[in-house]
C-alpha cells in the first residue's frame, strides 16, 4: 500500500482529485471514483504499475486502501495548517469517503480506483474481441452505450 500512497500523494493531478474527492459532498450516491492515470503511474513505477494490470483482483483492493489513506492524510494536513494559520475561512467541509476503520461511515460510503489511459496492450475494440482467457484482466474496451 505504501508504494500506491507514495503514488497518489505525490502526483499533483492525484492530489487535486483527491482534494476534490473530500470535499464533494453528495446526499444521493454512496459510491465514489478516484481516476488513476494508468500512464503516469507505469511511469512513476513500472514494476508497480504492470503488477496492478497483471493481478487486479489481488492489487485494486490494496490501490482503494491506499485512497482511503490518501485522503485521511491530506484531510489531516489541511487541519494542522489550519490550526497553525490561526484564520476562521469558510473553507468546505472534508469527508473521507470509503474509511472502513469506524463503525459510523462502513457501510455509508465506498472509494473505487478508475484506472484511465491503459497501455496499448490493454485494449480491446469491441466485446467481440474479448475472450475466456482475458477473464480477470483489465481491459479497455471502446464504443458508444445505447
Amino acid at each position: 500500500m505504501a508504494r500506491f500512497l507514495q503514488h497518489l500523494l505525490g502526483s499533483d493531478k492525484c492530489r487535486y482529485a483527491i482534494r476534490c474527492l473530500l470535499e464533494t459532498q453528495s446526499m444521493t450516491t454512496r459510491d465514489y471514483s478516484l481516476q488513476v492515470d494508468t500512464f503516469d503511474l507505469l511511469s512513476q513505477d513500472s514494476v508497480l504499475g504492470y503488477m496492478l494490470l497483471q493481478y487486479p483482483s489481488t492489487l485494486l483492493p490494496v490501490l482503494e486502501e491506499a485512497i482511503v489513506q490518501a485522503q485521511i492524510n491530506l484531510k489531516r494536513q489541511r487541519e494542522e495548517h489550519l490550526e497553525n494559520e490561526d484564520n476562521e475561512q469558510d473553507l468546505p467541509l472534508m469527508s473521507v469517503k470509503g474509511d472502513r476503520r469506524d463503525g459510523v461511515t462502513a457501510n455509508l460510503t465506498r472509494v473505487h480506483a478508475r484506472l484511465v489511459h491503459l497501455p496499448p496492450t490493454c485494449c480491446k475494440t469491441s466485446l467481440a474481441g474479448l475472450e475466456a482467457s482475458d477473464v480477470g484482466h483489465i481491459w479497455q474496451v471502446s464504443g458508444t452505450v445505447v
